[in-house]
């Protein structure tokens, strides 16, 4: 039995010992690449979101819960820079962190309904539906 586990920062190729993966991405439509940069920045933008957290509460479930969701969109986030160059990325990507902790630390720093309502809509908005009318 395989005892190594690869770290969470590990790149996502390294969990099944694969090479990173190499795209051509000259070869793809503008609007995708376009996606791709936007993907990119939602990504960086969750873990920020998640990252402000922890200086902002002591509640020990929102940290819980912070951190467990910080890991996944890390792993996502991770993805998206395996296979976009750092060139093609968006450009202001440092506002882009500084937006995400706020969003993130100050509804914590408010109380657990506040941070969990931010997260609801923030993912009713990425799926595409209305976020919930918040009940705090």
């Amino acid at each position: 039995m395989d005892t190594h586990s690869p770290s969470p920062e590990a790149p996502p190729s390294a969990t099944i010992g694969l090479a990173p993966p190499q795209f051509d991405l000259s070869a793809l439509p503008p609007r995708i690449l376009r996606e791709l940069r936007a993907s990119h920045v939602g990504e960086t933008v969750a873990v920020s979101l998640y990252d402000g957290v922890a200086g902002a509460t002591t509640d020990p479930e929102v940290l819980r819960f912070a951190a467990s969701h910080r890991r996944v969109e890390r792993r996502h986030l991770r993805l998206f820079e395996a296979v976009l160059p750092p060139d093609r990325r968006s450009v202001p990507l440092a506002f882009w962190r500084w937006s995400g902790r706020v969003m993130g630390g100050l509804p914590a720093w408010l109380g657990p309904p506040y941070f969990y309502a931010v997260v609801a809509g923030v993912e009713a908005w990425v799926d595409g539906g209305s976020p919930p009318i918040p009940t705090c």
